[in-house]
């Protein structure tokens, strides 16, 4: 599960500071640096909010998928 975790973290957080970089931004001259720093400094705020809320949406997710259908 950590490595789960670590690695959701790292692809998600990677593909959104750089999406909304260039989204907001643009291709700039330092895209790729300005890129990696807001890359890090967004891990490291998702790391403990999947910590967090993993658990929860794991019983939300189980509730659903196992509540009898009417």
């Amino acid at each position: 599960m950590p490595m789960f975790m670590l690695l959701m973290t790292f692809f998600i957080g990677s593909s959104l500071s750089g999406i909304m970089l260039w989204m907001n931004k643009g291709f700039t001259e330092n895209f790729f640096e300005i890129w990696m720093t807001n890359f890090f400094r967004t891990w490291i705020i998702v790391i403990p909010i999947v910590i967090v809320t993993l658990p929860l949406v794991t019983r939300i997710t189980k509730f659903i998928a196992e509540s009898p259908k009417n």
